[in-house]
């Protein structure tokens, strides 16, 4: 119960601020109920997570994991399309790498298979 009150919680507090964007760990899925700011999710660990979590990880518009492991295992697990996910070694993602990021995926057009 907890978990959705933060989650709640963030996501007033992400109204009231509107920022251009949100970068949250995929763990207690904080960001899950976020409405009005894309979600860029960073994932660690395995996916155990409960649906908050999952949640959050589908409605992100770009993933970040640490390695190509700890990708496979959360789309394998959630159903998340492995051409969302990035790779970031240090598991840590800047702001502004996640902004020119999310642009250049915005400004695609199609599907991701089409040529």
């Amino acid at each position: 119960m907890s978990s959705l009150l933060e989650a709640m919680r963030f996501s007033w507090r992400v109204l009231r601020e509107r920022p251009g964007l949100v970068v949250a760990p995929v763990s207690g899925g904080r960001a899950a109920l976020v409405i009005g700011a894309p979600v860029v999710t960073v994932l660690s660990g395995q996916p155990t997570g409960g649906w908050l979590e999952r949640r959050q990880a589908r409605r992100s518009r770009l993933v970040y994991a640490g390695d190509r492991k700890t990708a496979v295992a959360f789309a394998l697990r959630w159903r998340l399309n492995l051409a969302r996910i990035r790779l970031a070694p240090e598991g840590v993602v800047s702001r502004d790498h996640a902004e020119r990021e999310l642009a250049a995926v915005t400004r695609r057009r199609g599907s991701w298979h089409s040529t």
